[in-house]
């Protein structure tokens, strides 16, 4: 996409890198300790709409295993849509998702006109 020229290069959108970030993700055990930094979460908040891993319905061990990479990694899902019901429930529960005036948490029109906000805030599992 042309706007992905602009991103960082370990921001771009990358089949190759999203398709091994993906089969990592599937073979996740939440019993391990991963030792990741802000690039994972970084590139998975870019990129999770193009992993099978976030769209696809999947085992319930392995949404949980992807689940509990969350809170440890800081991912905030921009957009629920995308996301399998299962996993999408999940985010929820965590409160790890933006909240934005398209979602209608906050909002949906300003004096009958709809507001192009990107994001309002953010529940981290801190609070808002």
């Amino acid at each position: 996409m042309a706007e992905d020229i602009f991103l960082p290069r370990q921001r771009r959108q990358d089949p190759r890198r999203s398709a091994f970030v993906d089969e990592a993700l599937l073979a996740v055990d939440d019993s391990q300790i991963y030792e990741l930094d802000g690039h994972v979460c970084e590139f998975i908040t870019v990129n999770y709409q193009s992993m099978s891993a976030f769209t696809a319905a999947q085992d319930l061990e392995v949404t949980r295993a992807v689940a509990a990479l969350f809170p440890r990694l800081g991912i905030v899902i921009p957009d629920l849509e995308p996301l399998d019901r299962t996993l999408r429930a999940e985010v929820i529960r965590q409160r790890r998702y933006a909240i934005t005036v398209r979602d209608g948490v906050a909002g949906s029109s300003c004096g009958g006109q709809h507001a192009d906000v990107a994001g309002v805030g953010v529940v981290d599992g801190t609070g808002v």
